[in-house]
């Protein structure tokens, strides 16, 4: 049994009205450390510049909602997918993370809300204006390709 199924049912016992779960939209300020699977939606107010450390780059978008702002943050080849992303647009992320911590730059920035960070599983989808969603991808290898096609 799901831990959803399992609450609704201890919820019942203890004659706590259940309700169907709504379509919520996850806005910014409801950001926590820690959450999986986050599915954000914002207007973008600034994409970042790339920077190179090490082995490894990253960059970030600024996105706000009704309730604040925070940043979308990209690392390695995924980088190269803001480079289709321009202020005023709209994106939707599905399947971030946040991590458990909040660095001290996001503290004095964003007042505690942690970034949203995209992963191998994520997905971006962008609207410019009126115009309708558009998945954004990166370029894929052959060896993307190939386990696409095996269903790896």
């Amino acid at each position: 049994m799901s831990r959803p199924a399992a609450a609704i049912l201890v919820g019942r016992d203890l004659g706590l009205e259940v309700i169907e779960q709504a379509d919520l939209e996850l806005k910014v300020q409801n950001l926590v450390p820690g959450m999986r699977d986050v599915e954000i939606k914002g207007r973008v107010t600034r994409v970042g510049d790339v920077t190179d450390f090490g082995d490894g780059r990253v960059r970030s978008l600024e996105i706000e909602d009704d309730t604040a702002r925070t940043q979308l943050t990209f690392w390695d080849e995924d980088v190269e997918l803001l480079d289709r992303i321009a202020n005023g647009d709209t994106v939707l992320l599905k399947a971030g993370y946040t991590k458990r911590e909040v660095s001290d730059w996001q503290q004095d920035n964003y007042g505690g809300l942690p970034a949203v960070h995209f992963s191998d599983d994520s997905k971006l989808e962008v609207r410019k204006g009126e115009d309708d969603w558009q998945v954004v991808r990166r370029e894929t290898s052959e060896l993307d390709e190939e386990k696409d096609s095996l269903n790896v």
